[in-house]
């Protein structure tokens, strides 16, 4: 992982200093499995830089001086500060741990802003024709990144922002996951239920919120919530049958915020 890490800082680099829209148009110009490779690679980032408590850092740092210092010298206030907390230093583990914390938020900001701008670059192509392959293939990869960024992310400032997006996403393109023959509903809602069921009340309650705007919208889209309620449920007993919900206390505190959601 502290491998990953470093090598990831490069790209990183490259993404937060490129002009964004320079960056669009190599996606657009790209063909689909490299679009496709793309997002897989911003899912491992994503993992790659997940806070874990258990890594422990070494003290010596993975890039060359002369890297180091030219991301340094020309890089962005923002960058250099992200590239302070990937290469290596002593810290106490109070530190440390706050540091991992610290890091793990500046990329899950970088990297949402970066998704979010690569849905809008192709929102026209998703929303104008039929899915055929290909464009199924970005679309889930598409989806496998907000899954991503909103499992395991420690933090009260970045949960609000990840799920703002999700609600907008998914508005967006509510006929595709409503009304399309595809499993792209169902793998979100793993990362909700999942959601759902974490100690974090500022966690459990933007995904609780999250899961009625997906029954509400799959009645105004449809005219029933069946898709919403079988995926939910089967997903559910997924979780459970993988050993991935072992405990059901949150869970049914937030089943019963939904319940208060519908009657309200």
């Amino acid at each position: 992982t502290t491998l990953k890490r470093e090598l990831y800082i490069c790209v990183l680099y490259i993404l937060e200093t490129v002009d964004r829209e320079l960056v669009c148009d190599w996606w657009r110009q790209e063909l689909p499995h490299i679009q496709v490779s793309f997002l897989r690679l911003h899912a491992d980032i994503t993992q790659a830089f997940n806070y874990d408590p258990e890594l422990v850092r070494p003290t010596k740092t993975l890039l060359t001086p002369q890297v180091a210092l030219f991301m340094k010298e020309i890089g962005t206030e923002e960058m250099n500060n992200m590239l302070k907390g990937a290469v290596g230093s002593k810290l106490n583990p109070q530190d440390e741990e706050k540091r991992l914390r610290w890091l793990t938020i500046q990329v899950d900001f970088l990297l949402l802003d970066i998704l979010q701008d690569f849905v809008t670059t192709f929102r026209e192509q998703f929303l104008g024709v039929e899915h055929d392959n290909s464009t199924s293939f970005i679309f889930g990869g598409i989806v496998e990144s907000f899954c991503a960024l909103s499992m395991n992310r420690p933090n009260e400032y970045f949960i609000p922002k990840i799920y703002s997006a999700l609600h907008d996403f998914i508005r967006r393109f509510r006929k595709i996951l409503f009304l399309g023959e595809n499993n792209y509903l169902r793998r979100l809602l793993q990362t909700v239920i999942l959601n759902c069921n974490c100690r974090d009340s500022y966690t459990y309650i933007h995904a609780t919120t999250l899961l009625y705007t997906i029954f509400q919208l799959n009645q105004r889209t449809s005219g029933n919530f069946a898709r919403a309620r079988i995926q939910t449920v089967t997903t559910l007993s997924d979780l459970v049958a993988s050993r991935a919900v072992t405990e059901d206390l949150l869970l049914n505190h937030s089943f019963r915020r939904l319940v208060y959601y519908a009657l309200h």
